[in-house]
């Protein structure tokens, strides 16, 4: 009852925060309180403040409350964030094998181009924008984190600035712009994907963005512990309907959406799950799954992501042509 009442409790005062607020970041209307106490299991460990998860009918996309500024926003962000982290020898394996998937993909997009050129949103520490470049891209980027832009430079000798994303100013144009696991961290990604297109796109450039995908059976299993929310670093969550909505408005002519598993994101929703939930079945099940040793974690999180692939997996893979 104590927790019925706690929830309850949370949910009024999340819909008092959105209506106090300009509501969806793409029409501005208050839209349901889907998850009204989430907190950060990733950085802060579950001791966080509380955040709310709305859904926005209208836009057919999910967004975290209260609105937070990127200066507000930076304390979820320390020198130790995974971004500037090198992977371990099993995962960074896995990590290259997906750089060398999304290079074939847009170089396959881009086939009537002789030198490509990619400008990556995001870019951490320059890791994938080094394998862009080692097949013949010419490449360029932006990182809001220092330590991102330093490492980048010392490991990989590339020149990336620091800036966020809504802040962009194009030098130049592009015949793909990158984003990938960024786009969900964007305060309002209509006026990011709008400047993209107008400004930083070549004729029938491509913007290649990957997101966690809120439609999934990931989030209805896991609820509030699915890693996909990463509250309040993700203040948008996407459907595949409303990823192509919003590219459409931005002025993109052709969107396609698909689905990507990332076994990743299973085992950290299980840990969260483990830490923090309280139904003992659903524990118990991850438990048993955590047992397993780390490479045994990750290829069997991706044996049950392909298994469950038609009930759409925690990630998806949007390619908007201008």
């Amino acid at each position: 009852m104590e927790t019925v009442k706690r929830s309850r409790k949370y949910a009024e005062i999340t819909e008092m925060t959105a209506k106090k607020e300009s509501g969806c970041p793409i029409c501005k209307s208050v839209g349901k309180v889907m998850i009204p106490d989430i907190r950060d299991y990733f950085v802060f460990n579950g001791k966080s403040p509380a955040f709310g998860v709305l859904y926005c009918k209208n836009c057919s996309i999910a967004y975290t409350t209260p609105h937070l500024t990127n200066k507000e926003l930076s304390k979820y962000y320390p020198s130790g964030y995974e971004s500037f982290t090198k992977r371990k020898k099993f995962a960074a394996k896995i990590q290259d094998y997906k750089f060398k998937q999304d290079i074939k993909a847009i170089k396959a997009l881009l086939e009537d181009v002789k030198h490509p050129s990619m400008f990556e949103i995001g870019a951490g520490r320059g890791e994938f924008l080094s394998k862009a470049k080692q097949n013949g891209f010419d490449v360029d980027g932006i990182e809001p984190g220092k330590d991102g832009v330093k490492l980048a430079r010392q490991h990989f000798g590339l020149d990336i600035k620091q800036g966020y994303a809504d802040k962009i100013k194009f030098r130049k144009k592009y015949d793909v712009v990158i984003a990938k696991h960024v786009f969900e961290h964007i305060n309002d990604p209509l006026a990011v994907a709008k400047n993209i297109c107008k400004n930083g796109l070549n004729k029938k450039g491509i913007f290649y963005i990957k997101v966690p995908q809120f439609d999934s059976w990931e989030h209805k299993f896991f609820r509030k512990y699915w890693h996909g929310f990463d509250a309040p670093r993700h203040r948008v969550h996407y459907t595949q309907k409303g990823i192509a909505k919003l590219l459409k408005k931005a002025g993109f002519r052709e969107v396609n959406v698909k689905s990507e598993v990332v076994p990743n994101d299973i085992i950290r929703s299980c840990e969260y799950t483990v830490k923090h939930s309280s139904p003992k079945g659903k524990i118990l099940l991850c438990k048993v799954f955590l047992w397993l040793p780390k490479p045994l974690q990750i290829i069997k999180a991706q044996a049950l992501g392909y298994l469950m692939y038609s009930f759409r997996p925690g990630r998806l893979i949007a390619i908007a042509r201008k």
